[in-house]
């Protein structure tokens, strides 16, 4: 399985362009082969469906890369602590978890094809 990455924001997000630099970046080191999604979150409506949580949200595999993200959704802007964007360390952190992940579904498949093949 692949890694898919979406950095989710609202029009006129001052910390989006930075925000997907950032994950481009973390991912060419760790990931290369990751798609990478900009979707862009137009009114609450879409928030609500998306579990949009404030921009910019980075999720790696679905998953918030904040490992408590907090409750509620909106399409106001989003808080990293004191910052506006996620920490690079938030991001590596996600993705090496869905790079562990994806290594042991592969291992997983290799193992259920060898026996098979076994048969």
């Amino acid at each position: 399985m692949g890694i898919a990455v979406q950095v989710q924001i609202n029009p006129g997000c001052g910390h989006g362009e930075t925000t997907i630099a950032l994950v481009q970046e973390v991912i060419a080191a760790l990931a290369p082969g990751a798609s990478l999604e900009t979707v862009t979150i137009l009114d609450a409506q879409e928030a609500e469906q998306r579990g949009f949580r404030g921009s910019p949200s980075v999720l790696v595999n679905g998953q918030d890369v904040e490992p408590v993200p907090l409750p509620g959704v909106g399409v106001g802007s989003r808080r990293y602590g004191l910052a506006g964007v996620p920490p690079r360390s938030m991001i590596e952190e996600a993705m090496r978890a869905a790079l562990e992940a994806s290594q042991l579904e592969d291992q997983a498949a290799d193992r259920s094809g060898a026996c098979q093949g076994s048969q």
